[in-house]
């Protein structure tokens, strides 16, 4: 049998986790194109729909296909309402004057959208500007030129743009509101963060994007147990999302649960193996699993 080196009585071991991080999280808002909206087209109307005010037209939404009547005066006050569908409200918003929009911007607005998504973000920006100058009072313009910039790093000109989208949506477009948010976030300015965060999440409070936003700020403002539930309530939303599984290792790094750590880096990597978090990810597993190592041989020695 071997012996401790410490005699019969074992000392006490102070457990003290390794290199905790409480700066702000990382946050890739760009690269969740979950709230990139589509562009929404005039619908073209036969000669049997002429003059009905009834007709429909199909949207496609990430998976979703939402019905929006086709008449464009009729339904102003439908289309403002925040509360007309169940399933993200704050994108089935449409205005008279996007339903309206010239061929020219519908077309320009598409181009840029095209190449966004394929990371292209500045040979986008000329078709958004032309877009926006065809259609000034259409908010996506603003958004997805916002959106562009933030990729580019230019997030004053971001912010100028997505407060635009807001200004002309009257605040019923969350991800514009949500996308403002990390910019103020990524200022430090963490109340204004929040207040925008939540003015998103009452528009549409069925938003992953949303939920996850939310709890990167009440992570940063020391709110760490509404911060847990707001990214368990993101995941409820959207299991796929996995820079909220980065989010939740930090939480429970905090709480010191460095095997909660482990897994949720584990299920990041198995959700997204070469994301844009991986790094951060990385860090966070070797902090976890020296403080589990730790941990263990506080076990051992305190064993009588």
């Amino acid at each position: 049998m071997i012996q401790s080196p410490f005699g019969s009585a074992r000392p006490r071991i102070s457990f003290t986790p390794a290199n905790l991080d409480l700066s702000p999280p990382v946050i890739y808002y760009y690269n969740s194109f979950r709230f990139l909206p589509p562009l929404p087209l005039a619908p073209l109307q036969n000669k049997s729909q002429r003059g009905s005010r009834a007709g429909r037209c199909s949207m496609k939404l990430t998976g979703l296909t939402l019905l929006f009547p086709a008449v464009v005066l009729s339904l102003s006050a439908r289309a403002q309402s925040p509360s007309a569908h169940n399933v993200s409200p704050s994108d089935a918003v449409v205005s008279v004057q996007e339903l309206a929009m010239p061929a020219k911007a519908a077309r320009a607005l598409e181009r840029g959208t095209s190449l966004l998504l394929k990371g292209e973000a500045e040979a986008s920006l000329p078709y958004f500007s032309t877009a926006i100058k065809l259609a000034p009072a259409c908010f996506r313009g603003y958004h997805n030129r916002a959106l562009a910039l933030y990729r580019l790093g230019q997030l004053d000109a971001a912010a100028l743009d997505f407060r635009k989208s807001i200004d002309l949506s009257n605040s019923t477009f969350a991800p514009s509101l949500f996308g403002l948010s990390m910019i103020l976030y990524q200022h430090s300015r963490f109340p204004e963060a929040e207040s925008l965060v939540r003015t998103g999440l009452y528009v549409n409070s069925g938003s992953a994007i949303g939920k996850y936003c939310l709890g990167l700020v009440q992570y940063s403002l020391g709110q760490i147990s509404e911060a847990l539930q707001s990214a368990l309530d993101a995941l409820g939303r959207d299991p796929a999302l996995a820079d909220v599984r980065v989010l939740l290792a930090r939480i429970h790094e905090r709480q010191h649960n460095p095997s909660a750590v482990i897994a949720d880096v584990q299920a990041y990597f198995k959700l997204d193996p070469r994301g844009p978090l991986q790094e951060e990810a990385r860090k966070l597993l070797e902090r976890a699993q020296q403080n589990l190592a730790a941990l263990s041989a506080v076990a051992f020695y305190e064993t009588p």
